[in-house]
C-alpha cells in the first residue's frame, strides 16, 4: 500500500501548499475492477485522510472514468489541448534555452506563455487568441537569443530531456 501513502501525502502537500480548504477538494481516482484491489483504493485513501486529521478528513475521493466524460464533455478535449500546448511550449523552451543571451530569459517567456494559457483554460479568453499571443510572445525581440540557428531535429535540453 506504499503507493497509496505517497498519493495521499502528495495530495495533502498540494492542498496545504496552495492553502486550499480540504472540504472543497477531491482526489480523483480512476474507476477500476482489475487486480490489486484497486477498487478499495478510494476507501483506503479516505481513511488515510481521516487519520491525518487537520481538516483533511473533510477532503473527498472521487472515482471516475479515465476520459473525465462523467465530469464534463469539454474536459477531455481541454485536457488534451492543455497537455499539447504546454508540451509545445516546453519543447520550444528546451530548444531556445542553450542559445539565450540573457540567462533565465527562456524561463520568463515560458512563465508568461503559461499564464496566457491558464487564462484561456480558465475561460477568460479564447484558446485561439491565447495561442496566437503565445506565438507572438515567443517571436518578440524582447526574447533575445544568439543569432545563429543551431537547432537540430533532436537536441538535448538543458533540463536533461531529449526533444
Amino acid at each position: 500500500m506504499h503507493p497509496l501513502n505517497i498519493m495521499a501525502q502528495e495530495f495533502i502537500d498540494y492542498v496545504k501548499s496552495h492553502d486550499l480548504d480540504p472540504a472543497k477538494t477531491l482526489l480523483w481516482m480512476v474507476s477500476s475492477q482489475i487486480a490489486c484491489n484497486i477498487g478499495l483504493f478510494p476507501h483506503h485513501l479516505k481513511r488515510l485522510f481521516h487519520s491525518y486529521g487537520e481538516g483533511m478528513e473533510k477532503a473527498g475521493v472521487y472515482v471516475g472514468t479515465m476520459s473525465f466524460m462523467d465530469i464534463s464533455l469539454k474536459l477531455p478535449i481541454n485536457t488534451y489541448f492543455a497537455y499539447m500546448f504546454g508540451g509545445y511550449i516546453r519543447k520550444i523552451g528546451c530548444r531556445l534555452r542553450p542559445y539565450e543571451k540573457t540567462k533565465g530569459a527562456t524561463d520568463g517567456v515560458i512563465r508568461e506563455s503559461m499564464d496566457i494559457l491558464v487564462d484561456a483554460f480558465s475561460g477568460k479568453r479564447s484558446k485561439e487568441e491565447a495561442l496566437a499571443e503565445v506565438i507572438s510572445v515567443l517571436r518578440q525581440s524582447k526574447y533575445p537569443v544568439n543569432g545563429s540557428r543551431r537547432w537540430r531535429s533532436s537536441a538535448i535540453c538543458t533540463c536533461g530531456i531529449t526533444t
